[in-house]
């Protein structure tokens, strides 16, 4: 048997122009989504807008380069960037040099582990994780994600807290602080987003509050009446640096490291599949592990933060068309463009719509129907769902999802235990 072909971004023999200007609007319609995005995940991880955009570069080139999956949209996202928040602010304050240093040094040694995961062909970790632990962890994530940016949204400091029961309570003692001209801003951004997807689907709902937001501080000076923006976003394109290496180090991110490298593949290669599936070829896991791996390495010596598969672009990637990885070169080259000529623009952006932008994004996430959906037929498994969740809103993220599996595992044998013996 003939082995078959590489063939570099899963360009097939007829590629023609009609196909790659499929690619070309796919990936016009992926940078329209991942300005926004970008900027609004990175602020999410406790870094600079501008790196959400580093991220969205580089490695979306390399990883477009060894992937096996044709339709796949990578970069920044939700739940791995709290995570990377999650991880790191025990160790520094965000936004900080020490807690930038940190993120490059996490997203090498993500990109190592999933590498590693790789090469040594560990793709079928997939099939001892249960999805309705997946599930559980994403809906308490997305709550855990929405509460986080409601200090951007109200104009108030609600500290870096990460638990759900801690950020309520805080919020409750703040309650009085809120700056009422930010509080109008996010939530009438969050109706904008919502009324738009609903009523005008194909409008680019997100680039349209920014720019709207950004002229209407402007010619209102919002921020010289208390409106955080984002302030200075730098020129050019992502400077070449080497990570912070050392053993100390890597001994305290190695935990998060991992979690977010098995957690980053679960999602990339969850809708990475389902697209496949429909479009009737197969993806390597092994491969995109490798893939996620090389292209996270290569970013941290760009200035980018762990990126992996995004369920909202991939979707909206299939859906305009796209056929092969060229959508990735177009959108990351159309960002490097933004980055050269067009940072100056952000400046007045409000972090409080990009906090409705997050908040808007992951409430989707949200499944409490799966939930109800178990109770009634499968209700063993409802148990793994609900110890995951509350673990996870209780306790903390980046322990919400070994603490489901752990759980899923013992009560599934000692649950076939007893079956066995009745």
């Amino acid at each position: 048997m003939l082995q078959k072909k590489y063939r570099p971004l899963n360009i097939p023999s007829n590629y023609d122009r009609e196909l790659f200007t499929k690619d070309l609007i796919a990936g016009i319609t992926l940078f329209v989504m991942l300005i926004p995005q970008g900027m609004a995940y990175a602020m999410l991880a406790g870094l600079p807008p501008v790196m959400g955009l580093y991220a969205s570069t580089i490695p979306l080139i390399v990883y477009a380069i060894f992937a096996s999956s044709k339709h796949l949209s990578v970069g920044p996202v939700a739940i791995t960037s709290l995570l990377v928040f999650s991880g790191i602010s025990a160790y520094a304050e965000p936004s900080t040099t020490n807690f930038i240093s940190l993120a490059l040094s996490l997203t090498i040694l993500t990109g190592i582990i999933q590498l590693l995961l790789g090469l040594f062909r560990a793709g079928f970790v997939i099939k001892y994780i249960s999805g309705t632990v997946l599930v559980g962890y994403t809906s308490a994530a997305a709550i855990v994600i929405g509460m986080s940016q409601l200090q951007h949204l109200l104009g108030v400091d609600l500290g870096n807290y990460l638990q759900i029961h801690l950020l309520f309570t805080e919020l409750l003692a703040k309650i009085s602080d809120i700056h009422l001209i930010t509080f109008f801003l996010g939530v009438g951004s969050i109706a904008f987003l919502v009324l738009v997807k609903k009523f005008s689907p194909r409008l680019p709902e997100a680039l349209l509050i920014v720019l709207m937001s950004i002229f209407t501080v402007l010619l209102l000076g919002l921020h010289k009446e208390g409106v955080q923006i984002v302030g200075h976003v730098p020129k050019g394109i992502p400077s070449f640096a080497v990570p912070n290496f050392s053993f100390e180090l890597f001994k305290q991110l190695i935990p998060i490291a991992f979690t977010i490298s098995i957690l980053g593949f679960m999602e990339s290669f969850a809708i990475g599949k389902a697209i496949a599936d429909r479009e009737n070829y197969t993806i390597n896991p092994n491969k995109e592990f490798k893939a996620l791996g090389i292209a996270n390495i290569v970013g941290s010596f760009f200035q980018s933060y762990p990126i992996n598969g995004s369920f909202s672009r991939s979707a909206v990637n299939h859906q305009t068309g796209g056929v092969t990885q060229v959508t990735s070169l177009v959108t990351a080259g159309l960002i490097l463009l933004t980055l050269l000529f067009f940072t100056a623009f952000f400046y007045y952006l409000p972090k409080a719509v990009l906090a409705a932008i997050i908040i808007v994004a992951v409430y989707k996430l949200i499944n409490i129907q799966q939930l109800v959906h178990l109770v009634k037929v499968r209700s063993a498994e409802a148990w793994s769902w609900c110890v995951t969740f509350f673990s996870t809103l209780l306790i903390g993220i980046q322990w919400g999802i070994l603490i489901g599996v752990l759980f899923s595992f013992t009560f599934n044998y000692l649950l076939g235990k007893i079956l066995r013996r009745s």
